[in-house]
């Protein structure tokens, strides 16, 4: 079974133990406790917890469980079996650097995990043989050699990576933006809605000139038919006169 975690830092060691009679909810309590820690200072802390001197934080699994007040009032327990498993095997971490040739100070745990692996069927001596299933755990850890700045900010040793390269990155993509809005084509969607926005007026103004039209032609009939109605009266007029006389 393989490690879970592969670092890209060349400078780093790890370890790893299977088959360990020991919960793996304790266990992973007790990683997350330690988890991006310094070696040395996780050391000194699993030692402390070893001798139940100091409770360890659990985050999952911590359902009605008390609260501490070493912990600010979360909720923990004093997990000393797998304090003491998690301890050998920082320690086996740290040894494995040494043969290394990686500085004891500057490493730096960047991945430790724990959980459950097998699980074998077991029948208890007692009323209706019921069975009760004997679990067992593993847990791994990897320390990473990280240089740290005045700031305190750390950072890993021989990363596979070359220099001005995220420069180089930024400035294609820069470059990729540019090729893009240079070669980009218009919107269709655009010009179509314009050239509906221009049909639609011109349809308004052809309107508005065929109501006017219309209206012009009805003035001019009505005015015609105002001179015909003179005209007739002029023409009855004289009819009347004539037979007068």
């Amino acid at each position: 079974m393989g490690y879970m975690y592969n670092p890209k830092n060349e400078m780093f060691a790890r370890a790893r133990v299977e088959d360990v009679n020991a919960s793996f909810k304790d266990l992973g309590a007790v990683c997350d406790s330690v988890r991006g820690m310094k070696a040395l200072d996780a050391i000194e802390m699993l030692e402390m917890a070893v001798k139940g001197r100091i409770p360890i934080l659990y985050r999952r699994h911590n359902k009605k469980m008390g609260h501490r007040r070493e912990l600010g009032g979360k909720k923990g327990r004093w997990p000393m079996k797998e304090a003491r498993i998690i301890l050998k095997l920082v320690k086996s971490a740290v040894a494995n650097a040494e043969q290394k040739g990686l500085i004891d100070e500057d490493l730096v745990i960047t991945h430790i995990a724990a959980n459950k692996q097998r699980t074998y069927a077991r029948v208890a001596p007692r009323g209706r043989w019921r069975r009760a299933f004997y679990e067992n755990a593993f847990a791994e850890v990897v320390v990473e050699e990280v240089s740290f700045d005045d700031s305190g900010k750390g950072k890993a040793k021989n990363v596979k990576e070359k220099k001005g390269s995220s420069v180089k990155k930024k400035q294609g993509a820069k470059e990729v933006k540019k090729y893009k809005t240079e070669t980009a084509q218009p919107d269709k969607s655009v010009n179509v809605a314009k050239d509906k926005g221009k049909d639609r007026e011109q349809k308004s103004d052809d309107k508005q000139e065929d109501n006017k039209t219309i209206t012009d032609n009805k003035n001019d009939e009505k005015k015609d038919n105002n001179n015909n109605s003179e005209v007739k009266g002029k023409g009855e007029q004289k009819t009347d006169d004539k037979g007068g006389d």
